[in-house]
């Protein structure tokens, strides 16, 4: 506790205030930290610097490494629609359960996947995890960590045209999609209209 200080001038020091004032996180210990430890030493130490870089205007994007399943009850004392959570491992409809309505939940896809599934499972996977979200504004569709060099060229594509298709509040293919479009006669979308479902794979 007596870190937070230096901790938190040093991060804002290099933080930039702007259009996209975003802190990242990374919360690589508290997985290997038992709920009562967690509660007792670790949450109160990192509520107070979330607190502390929210009141001053910024918005923290936190990696919530491996499973962290058992932290879930005390993320729902974040700051209301200041924090992404972001989930390696743990399971998404727990979080959704959790955290719906409160947080911005990111995540969703293994990067193994990308790396050595096919196209068709890249989709399957992508249309599930939409599903599960359908009815949560502001899901970020990303990678589980971080994409991996090795992805498939191919598997990128599914992913990113599946989200177009079917990143849209109520789930469902988009009647304003590219194909349900042509098919159907009507004019294509502009880009990021209708849809719940950001997308950052970068």
């Amino acid at each position: 506790d007596s870190l937070v200080p230096f901790i938190t001038t040093a991060c804002l020091a290099a933080a930039t205030p702007g259009d996209f004032p975003l802190i990242f996180n990374p919360q690589h210990v508290s997985p290997f930290v038992s709920p009562r430890d967690y509660q007792k030493v670790y949450w109160p130490t990192y509520k107070k610097m979330v607190d502390i870089v929210v009141g001053r205007g910024f918005k923290l994007w936190s990696l919530f490494e491996s499973n962290q399943e058992q932290h879930l009850e005390c993320l729902q004392d974040l700051p209301k629609g200041k924090v992404v959570a972001h989930f390696e491992s743990t399971d998404l409809a727990k979080a959704k359960k959790s955290l719906g309505g409160r947080l911005c939940i990111a995540g969703g896809m293994p990067p193994v996947l990308l790396t050595r599934g096919t196209p068709q499972e890249v989709q399957e996977h992508t249309i599930s995890v939409l599903k599960l979200f359908e009815d949560e504004p502001g899901f970020i569709m990303t990678c589980s960590t971080t994409l991996p060099s090795t992805a498939k060229a191919e598997n990128i594509t599914a992913w990113l045209d599946t989200v177009k298709e079917y990143g849209r509040l109520g789930g469902g293919v988009s009647r304003y999609s590219s194909k349900a479009s042509q098919a159907a006669g009507q004019p294509a979308e502009p880009e990021g209209e209708g849809r719940y479902a950001h997308m950052l794979y970068g």
